[in-house]
């Protein structure tokens, strides 16, 4: 066996998060279709990144999905349930045993009963209100973390939403050959008063267990956390931390490697940017940055895949950020302007979400087209936004899933959130045909790919892009590593999917 085929060995054995195919809950995203009272058959688009390549695909599906929904894969991207707030179907698309009345109450009675209503059935409790997570230690026992309204009557503003509870429930797939069972359901976890949507997760420092975030009510600056691990769910933690909230709606996601947590509600309360302690879950060093836009009313926040770049899309614009600068809030580049196509509903900026394929994608409130930032790890309009990138087959509305860092791992050995997308089918890495020596290096290094041309990539263990090289086939490609310290680093070819490792001496 060569040097080279060993070296995949140790990656098989050591380095998961890296270059195997497992972990693979975010791979198969399940979106509704906008309403269309005239049509029924429930119509839905399926959007598949098991392949070489994102797969678009309409679909029959049991739920109408709108604003509140969440899905899951197994390890191999198989798609395994979803929901949309008032009840789970399985990967048939048929209602999963003992998976009606999520979220009961008022508004489970209105919404999802009330076949009048215009939406026939889809709980409309707000963009981030579920979140699906693995039991773990395991791979067949997921709970579903979910955010209810519940409307009351107050004496000076007459009925008015409020979200609470938050609950759990319990999905078993080993029952039902496969098809899963609903074997617990709306256990509540809180019944204080929170902030609409903003429900999201990330692992612990020792990369098994999770902590799951949501911010309190508005007009206050304090969250609620829970430390989710084999053994259920903890005592809730509360913290205050930053400025007050004072609008709800908006989103909220971690980045990648867990170090930052970032929350955009437009127009009164902006960016909200903390750093965030994997090991104790404690928010910190709170900043404000504010978006000044005058049609800022919706938008969404992510991070790149190397955790370095927020992205903020604000409607009519969408910015970048470098966290690694000094001063955050003057970093800020526009990377893409909304152009008005001549669109009966216009497809301006909303939530995004980072993809299994490092690609970052951008979705509308109400249209049939998704945007992409291709390239989210570059500086400035190197990242390449593209605006419509992805055909639907028809319109969704607020159906975008969201999605946590399934694949992070501990501190010290976080890996990357994703890499470019290979059939999930292969069960045997393929022969590389790249070759990087020498191996350990000192000054340089030679990149030969005798295949065809492609971009190498090189990251250090915190999943930090730092070098990368255009090849041409057949072509010897000599990189400076002088300026690297000693230590372990991670290389990957970004089309052909091949990655490896590299050591500093």
């Amino acid at each position: 066996m060569s040097k080279l085929n060993y070296s995949f060995l140790f990656l098989i054995i050591v380095l998961l998060p890296i270059c195997l195919k497992g972990q693979q809950y975010d791979f198969t995203w399940v979106m509704g279709r906008d309403y269309d009272l005239g049509n029924e058959v429930i119509e839905g688009s399926i959007l598949s990144f098991q392949n070489s390549a994102l797969e678009v695909i309409p679909d029959s599906l049991y739920l109408e999905l709108h604003s509140t929904t969440a899905s899951i894969c197994d390890m191999d991207g198989n798609l395994m349930f979803y929901t949309n707030g008032c009840k789970i179907a399985n990967s048939q698309h048929e209602l999963i045993e003992n998976g009606d009345e999520i979220n009961p109450g008022d508004i489970y009675a209105d919404k999802c009963i009330n076949n009048e209503y215009p939406w026939r059935g889809a709980y409309t409790g707000g963009k981030q209100s579920a979140l699906i997570i693995p039991l773990p230690g395991g791979d067949s026992v997921f709970y579903l973390f979910h955010k209810a309204i519940e409307i009351i009557e107050d004496p000076n503003q007459g009925l008015i939403g409020l979200t609470r509870p938050m609950y759990y429930t319990i999905v078993d797939m080993r029952l039902n050959n496969g098809l899963g069972k609903v074997v617990e359901k709306n256990v509540i976890l809180l019944e204080e008063d929170m902030y609409f949507g903003q429900l999201t997760a990330v692992k612990h420092a020792n990369g098994q267990d999770w902590w799951i975030l949501t911010p309190a009510q508005e007009g206050t600056n304090g969250y609620f956390r829970f430390l989710f691990s084999n053994s259920g769910v903890s005592d809730v933690i509360y913290q205050e931390e930053g400025m007050q909230g004072v609008r709800d709606g908006g989103w909220a996601n971690f980045s990648p490697d867990g170090t930052m947590f970032a929350r955009y509600a437009p127009r009164n309360d902006d960016l909200f940017l903390f750093n965030f302690n994997r090991s104790t879950g404690e928010l910190s060093n709170f900043q404000q940055i504010v978006i000044e836009e005058e049609e800022e009313w919706v938008g969404g926040v992510a991070f790149s895949p190397n955790s370095r770049f927020l992205y903020v899309s604000s409607y009519d614009f969408i910015y970048q950020f470098d966290t690694w600068a000094d001063d955050i809030a003057a970093s800020r580049i526009t990377v893409a302007e909304y152009e008005y196509q001549g669109q009966f509903i216009e497809e301006n900026f909303w939530g995004m979400q980072l993809g299994p394929d490092c690609q970052l994608y951008i979705f509308c409130n109400s249209c049939d087209v998704i945007h992409v930032i291709h390239n989210p790890d570059e500086p400035g309009l190197a990242c390449n936004f593209e605006q419509a990138a992805v055909q639907l087959p028809w319109p969704i509305f607020r159906s975008q899933p969201h999605f946590p860092n399934y694949r992070l791992g501990p501190v010290g050995n976080e890996g990357l959130p994703c890499s470019p997308v290979v059939s999930v089918q292969e069960t045997v890495l393929p022969t590389a045909s790249m070759e990087v020596f020498p191996n350990p290096a000192d000054r340089y290094i030679v990149l030969t790919s005798p295949v065809a041309s492609d971009t190498w990539l090189l990251y250090d263990s915190m999943g930090r892009l730092l070098k990368q090289a255009r090849l041409q086939a057949a072509t010897p490609r000599q990189i400076d590593v002088s300026d690297l310290s000693a230590g372990l680093y991670f290389w990957k070819l970004l089309g052909g999917g091949e990655c490896g490792k590299l050591v500093k001496g």
